[in-house]
């Protein structure tokens, strides 16, 4: 994946924070999951979430937190292996999306390109399975999400 997009390694500074008396760390990977479920919000709306979103933040908000060169993500505790799985496919994919994409496109062109279209069902399936499970909560450990958390 090319570092036009990608973003700074969360997991670490978050964790680094959760040493100085912040959240624990098992609270930051079940925030992380979270956040992960947001990023590929975009990815399965497809040409809409382009739109949505725009194209820098489309490959952005998903590369901050999963990218294929820093592999610190798959080791988010509050991830299944499958759920890790499903994630890879969706990065291996947008990454070739990202390395076929000039760095200076415009909306319009990039869903002319047909990646959001490609990317969609990778994304959605992912989505699906962690939707499943539920989230956590953003401020408890816990070992499985809870019902309500938000």
């Amino acid at each position: 994946m090319s570092g036009k997009w990608s973003g700074a390694g969360t997991r670490e500074a978050d964790c680094d924070r959760a040493h100085r008396g912040g959240p624990s760390e098992r609270v930051v990977d079940q925030r992380l999951r979270n956040r992960m479920m947001d990023a590929l919000a975009p990815l399965v709306d497809g040409n809409a979430g382009v739109h949505r979103a725009g194209v820098v933040d489309y490959f952005e908000d998903f590369f901050a937190l999963i990218e294929e060169d820093r592999p610190a993500w798959r080791e988010v505790s509050s991830l299944t292996h499958d759920e890790v799985s499903a994630l890879e496919a969706v990065s291996r994919e947008l990454s070739i999306a990202s390395d076929e994409t000039p760095p200076m496109i415009d909306e319009a062109s990039f869903t002319a390109s047909g990646w959001p279209v490609r990317i969609q069902p990778q994304a959605a399936a992912a989505l699906t399975l962690m939707e499943r499970r539920g989230r956590f909560s953003k401020d408890v450990e816990e070992s499985e999400p809870s019902p309500t958390a938000p």
